[in-house]
């Protein structure tokens, strides 16, 4: 492995602001900002991490000392860290005190006793019955409890002693008088209330309130002159402007830092200055910050608010690349050789004749330890490392394999004649077959595979057979081992939804808004999901018809909304984990990868195979499965996760158990069980059966019940009668039995008039 240094200088001129950008994006590269937080370190089981004095590459590399030895932080501890910076080598590190870093990909997030702590501002309503909590001082949220005093279960002071004449009461009884403590959760006042603070943790998040702590889920901010607080995106790119600094390098290289950063915003004058062009591809501008020289990263330079140009455009600076310039720019040679061999494959060495051995550069596939600093020397310099060459030595044996050195091609085509002369007898062979190749100057045998033939159909014999092919394509052994986490890879991916085309866009733009424009925006995401609908009168007018009331559906949106938003900051989260293949024989091998497993540090995964994704936790129970299912013989999409949130489910069979509606059911509904039907929205008029009443229908073998808005029928299958009650006229069996009409408003009338007793037993 060989590094060479060169750079280009030329003379420049203007002026320079530094910007720094997000760490957590894989951009941020020299960038570090003021964050707090608590992590654990996650390295291994009876395992502990170094302390480094600088994240970043260079001659300040190096593990803090303490009493003569590394300072290093057991497995499992909880560390609080105050910055966050991303390396040269995209290394994620947090600050736990001065000079004092660790590094990220060994330190967990996600664990208990981990959070996440940021500044915020906002405005919305406690809700009430809002469970307080307090952040303990050993960082754990937990609910505020109280001590209660429950009355006794006794309902008099006294009770009934004796029998008959003896009775009597005695005052002192004991069930009245005992008292019980028990313990209840604190809730919250329930009010407006301005935000301040934001946790983090256990994947929920809990804002700080002038009321205390609650949960982000307990807050709501539909009320007029409501602010939802800002996400941790949002605060660190205001830290980025006041609460940030960029790294410069003692050299034009990204691998010599300095450790001396600069604060963003920061603007210097450049007179007669330095411009460098990297052997990494990128521009360097030398700058001097508080008695500090250093080189200042294109990457980290506000291109609008800068301006740099050549001092002599048109000149010839082939001066300023000898040894005369005056630019600080190391020009020495920083070069490593890792050199090992020669390795021979198995059989060889031995014969100078036939032994061959090539020279090959490895350095593609070889990856140096940034944190292992045994090969620094005392005059500064390096050598390779004993893992260096452990390493070097692995990536040579497998190169061998790989190109099947101390293997002989195999390539040749027998003829009837040639298989018959073999003594094997070779016109036995068919396709797919394999046979022993010898090849006696080098004393190898070969296993070669029959890999075409020509048959002849008369004579029933083969005319020519092939043997061997082309070289086998081998699964490539020297795949670089992956230090980059899951996490990290997500969150460097991540990429903000327009807000106005997702269901989650439109209800977070409904609750920013006030007064007749919310309501508005609910009636609009109403219609959308199908909680409203259009209705048109005779004259063409359009009406919006609501299935249930505007304030019930928006506070069921933001329930859900808030749901997937505490799902969605746990996903970025990203697990602490780390992606690997699983190969066909069950192994982390990339040979015959069959899955690809993202496996997080508590022990759960997440992988995804031929066949579709899948979620187990610690104990390997199933949470969430989606893919192809072919159990019953069929193969068939399937799915199942433990929760789920849908803003519009389009079914046309649903088995539930139990239908907890929170708004209108629309359409018809048919249940049946033990024979009984029965049908909303579906019933007919058994009076006129052209005519649907749209009511309730009740159906069994023997009898239909059928209730609509102004009728009840009830129809015997059995003898055909119908019995009917509406709002002026009752029939029993297809006969009248009261009847009302204008001039005989009320049942008394009706009866006068075909009584035929005495007059004198009906007084009216």
């Amino acid at each position: 492995m060989t590094h060479q240094v060169a750079y280009a200088i030329n003379n420049v001129s203007g002026t320079v602001t530094v910007k720094s950008s997000n760490p957590f994006d894989s951009e941020g590269v020299g960038s570090r900002v003021t964050v707090h937080g608590s992590a654990v370190v996650a390295y291994g089981k009876g395992k502990s991490i170094r302390v480094f004095y600088s994240p970043e590459i260079g001659p300040d590399h190096h593990p803090v000392k303490s009493l003569g030895q590394d300072w290093t932080v057991k497995n499992g501890t909880v560390v609080d860290y105050d910055m966050v910076e991303r390396n040269s080598n995209g290394d994620l590190w947090y600050r736990i005190g001065p000079h004092q870093w660790l590094y990220g990909p060994h330190l967990s997030l996600t664990e208990e006793d981990s959070y996440r702590q940021y500044s915020n501002s906002g405005y919305g309503y406690v809700k009430d019955g809002a469970v307080k909590y307090h952040f303990t001082k050993d960082h754990k949220m937990v609910s505020s409890n109280t001590t209660v005093i429950k009355k006794g279960s006794g309902k008099h002071a006294w009770h009934w002693a004796g029998k008959g004449k003896k009775r009597h009461k005695v005052y002192g009884h004991a069930n009245y008088w005992a008292e019980k403590q028990k313990k209840v959760k604190v809730t919250a006042k329930k009010g407006m209330s301005t935000i301040d603070k934001t946790i983090t943790q256990g994947g929920k998040t809990y804002m700080h309130t002038s009321h205390g702590w609650v949960e982000s889920s307990s807050i709501n901010y539909t009320k007029d002159g409501s602010v939802k607080p800002h996400s941790f995106d949002d605060f660190i790119n205001n830290q980025l402007k006041d609460h940030s600094k960029v790294e410069i390098y003692a050299t034009p290289d990204s691998k010599n830092a300095l450790n001396w950063s600069i604060p963003n915003g920061e603007t210097f004058t450049v007179v007669n200055g330095h411009e460098a062009k990297s052997g990494d591809g990128k521009t360097y501008i030398e700058v001097t910050y508080k008695g500090k020289n250093g080189w200042l990263c294109e990457d980290d330079i506000d291109d609008k608010n800068s301006n740099i140009t050549s001092a002599d455009a048109d000149t010839d600076n082939s001066a300023d690349t000898d040894t005369n310039y005056n630019a600080n720019v190391d020009q020495s040679n920083k070069e490593v050789t890792v050199k090992i061999g020669p390795l021979y494959a198995e059989g060889f060495g031995v014969n100078p004749n036939i032994d061959s051995v090539n020279t090959v550069d490895i350095s593609g596939y070889f990856k140096h330890d940034d944190q292992d600093l045994s090969g620094q020397q005392s005059d500064g310099s390096f050598v390779a490392t004993q893992a260096d060459i452990d390493q070097a030595t692995e990536i040579g044996k497998n190169y061998l394999i790989e190109h099947r050195y101390g293997h002989m091609q195999v390539q040749t085509s027998l003829d009837y004649q040639d298989m018959s002369d073999n003594d094997q007898d070779f016109t036995q062979l068919s396709l797919y077959d394999y046979v022993d190749v010898s090849f006696p100057d080098y004393e190898i045998t070969e296993k070669a595979e029959v890999t075409a033939t020509t048959w002849d159909c008369l004579a029933h014999v083969f005319l020519n057979v092939t043997l061997g092919d082309l070289p086998t394509s081998y699964e490539h052994l020297l795949v670089q081992a992956s230090e980059d986490r899951t996490n990290e890879k997500i969150t460097s991916t991540r990429q903000a939804i327009a807000r106005s085309n997702s269901f989650i866009g439109a209800v977070q733009e409904a609750m920013t808004l006030q007064g007749t424009s919310q309501t508005q925006a609910w009636e609009t995401l109403m219609a959308k999901l199908g909680n409203a609908h259009y209705k048109t009168d005779k004259a063409g007018k359009k009406t919006l018809v609501l299935d249930e009331s505007v304030k019930d559906f928006a506070n069921h949106m933001q329930e859900m909304v808030t749901n997937i938003d505490n799902f969605d900051n746990f996903l970025k989260s990203g697990g602490g984990g780390m992606l690997e293949p699983i190969s066909s024989d069950g192994s982390t091998s990339w040979n015959n990868v069959m899955a690809i497993r993202a496996k997080n540090n508590d022990g759960s995964y997440m992988e995804f195979n031929g066949l579709g994704f899948n979620f187990h936790d610690i104990y390997g129970n199933p949470h969430a499965l989606f893919g192809i299912d072919d159990s019953s013989g069929e193969v068939t999409g399937n799915f199942f996760v433990d929760q789920a949130h849908i803003p519009i489910l389009d079914a046309s069979h649903i088995k539930t158990d139990t239908i907890t509606s929170l708004g209108t059911i629309n359409g018809v509904l048919h249940v049946e069980n033990h024979g009984i039907s029965i049908a909303v929205g579906d019933a007919t008029n058994l009076l006129n059966p052209s005519q649907e009443i749209g009511g309730l229908s009740l159906d069994s073998p023997n009898y239909t019940l059928n209730l609509g808005s102004g009728s009840v029928n009830i129809h015997d299958k059995n003898s055909g009668a119908i019995t009917h009650i509406g709002p002026n006229q009752a029939q029993i069996g297809g006969r009248n039995v009261v009847v009302t009409s204008s001039d005989q408003p009320v049942l008394g009338s009706w009866i006068k008039q075909y009584w035929r007793g005495p007059s004198k037993y009906w007084d009216l």
